[in-house]
């Protein structure tokens, strides 16, 4: 409510008065909308394909890490349930064993996250710089003169919002859906998500 009370008070002192004391011709009222950018990028066409693809992509890693977890259980349980009936040698090769695969594990968990999370990323941005020139297309024809990113909304910067009726968040993905519906079709293969611009 104080930035609607804000932007009424700036557009009644920003109005320009005539000799006469009466106003001028009303200036333009700004209109302000919100995107949730991150969510539009995922909502895509294109992106929620690419994205498909990458979790696809990594299906095989997947396996293999939830393979290592079984494996490390199972000699957890046997250690467990075993552990002080064996001989302590054949308990500290047991033990040092699963220490070895815990941290196989924990590396191979953590490298396949950094590598998913950068191919992500890599097809966020993608989508992202062709968004860009949509949403100032989109701004442009519905007179909006700023747009804010609602993504943290609304612990973020957005101090107000008339909730849905600001958010032009659907629209943009279709004006984008649209665009990319209307763009020749990329070879095969190309702009997958192994694409990495």
């Amino acid at each position: 409510m104080r930035l609607k009370f804000a932007l009424l008070v700036t557009t009644f002192v920003a109005m320009p008065f005539s000799a006469a004391g009466q106003t001028a011709a009303a200036p333009a009222i700004s209109k302000v909308a919100m995107i949730d950018i991150s969510r539009a990028v995922i909502s895509t066409a294109e992106g929620k394909r690419d994205l498909d693809a990458l979790d696809k992509k990594y299906e095989p890693r997947k396996a293999a890490l939830q393979q290592q977890n079984t494996e490390l259980q199972g000699l957890q349980k046997q250690l467990s349930d075993g552990g002080s009936k064996m001989a302590d040698d054949q308990r500290s090769e047991l033990t040092r064993n699963i220490q070895q695969k815990q941290l196989a594990l924990q590396h191979a968990s953590e490298d396949a996250q950094a590598d998913y999370r950068r191919e992500q990323g890599e097809i966020i941005g993608r989508v992202l710089k062709k968004m860009a020139p949509v949403i100032d297309k989109y701004a442009r024809d519905n007179n909006f003169t700023m747009i804010f990113d609602a993504q943290f909304w609304p612990t973020g910067p957005v101090l107000w919002a008339s909730g849905t009726a600001a958010d032009i968040t659907g629209a943009v993905v279709a004006a984008y859906n649209q665009q990319s519906a209307a763009a020749p079709a990329a070879a095969p293969g190309a702009g997958g998500a192994n694409d990495t611009h």
